[in-house]
């Protein structure tokens, strides 16, 4: 019954983990494709933005120290958020490359989930 309910949980962290990142995805096509991705303004909106506060799989596995990394983590790989991809996506000076990012961010969570 445990490895059920675990089975569960991890699904149930998942899906909610894609569909905030389609949320944000379809807002951000709202957005002027040159200007700068402003989580501050996603937040406004969205009530939600792309930081760890937002993420159930940050929420879930986090520990104390961020410094520490995401090392407990299943879409951690060398103790970087998604494999790194989520740094790269964090980085971008635009919406659409944002947008870009954050689809590969996605189908990462899709595939290590």
């Amino acid at each position: 019954m445990g490895t059920i309910t675990r089975t569960r949980e991890r699904n149930f962290i998942k899906e909610s983990a894609l569909a905030h990142y389609d949320g944000m995805i379809a807002w951000a096509k709202s957005q002027r494709r040159f200007n700068e991705p402003d989580k501050h303004t996603m937040y406004y909106h969205l009530h939600e933005c792309w930081f760890s506060e937002d993420c159930d799989y940050c929420t879930t596995y986090s520990v104390e120290d961020f410094d520490d990394g995401c090392y407990k983590c299943p879409l951690s790989k060398n103790r970087e958020c998604c494999g790194g991809l989520w740094y790269e996506m964090n980085d971008t000076m635009f919406w659409w490359t944002w947008i870009r990012k954050a689809k590969k961010v996605k189908q990462y969570i899709a595939d290590n989930g």
